[in-house]
């Protein structure tokens, strides 16, 4: 069994002048809305990408498997990205894809096939017609590691959609106009609960 909890979120406080909110020809309530979602999203991205699983979402890697281990610290080769996608059993590899850091696809970019020398990476030529690592989709995270070093895992392999994220409600703006009143500005400050693990490592 797993048992989701609700970790509490803030986007810590973004504060106006009232003379800003008077003259700007924008609805800044929207546009602050946005940008505290914005902070929320990215912090639980890095929480459910790597988070410990104690005080914070169990991130996907952390709750997945060791797949492949690359043979040297300082690279990976086309091989052993083959060797990863074999590491997962055949019955679950349909809807699999690929996740990782954007400076490690550009260095999946560069490699090539032992045999056929051809690149791995398999752009789309058509439109509606996804790019491919070996006839799989991926997503690129920022919040993977992209340091080419010892216990690494950069690169993750299978269904994505086995990792649950369990939001507790919608995210949550308040607008405090009295806190600094003193200073005659207002804040806007976002809320959120949740929490994310993997079903099925």
């Amino acid at each position: 069994a797993i048992t989701f909890n609700a970790f509490k979120y803030s986007s810590k406080a973004l504060l106006m002048s009232y003379e800003i909110t008077q003259d700007s020809a924008f609805d800044l309530g929207a546009l602050a809305g946005d940008w505290l979602g914005e902070r929320i999203g990215r912090i639980q991205n890095d929480h459910f990408t790597t988070g410990a699983g104690s005080t914070l979402p169990k991130g996907i890697t952390v709750a997945a498997v060791t797949g492949k281990t690359a043979a040297a610290t300082n690279t990976f080769t086309s091989d052993e990205v083959i060797d990863l996608i074999h590491s997962v059993d055949p019955a679950y590899r349909e809807g699999a894809a690929f996740m990782f850091h954007d400076s490690i696809l550009a260095i999946i970019r560069k490699l090539k096939e032992s045999t056929t020398n051809a690149y791995i990476w398999q752009p789309g030529l058509q439109q509606g017609i996804p790019n491919m690592l070996l006839g799989y989709p991926y997503v690129v995270n920022q919040s993977m590691s992209s340091a080419l070093t010892t216990g690494q895992k950069l690169i993750v392999f299978g269904r994505l959609s086995k990792y649950i994220i369990r939001d507790v409600s919608t995210i949550r703006l308040v607008r405090l106009d009295e806190r600094y009143a003193d200073t005659d500005q207002i804040a806007f400050i976002a809320f959120m609960r949740s929490d994310g693990n993997l079903l099925d490592a």
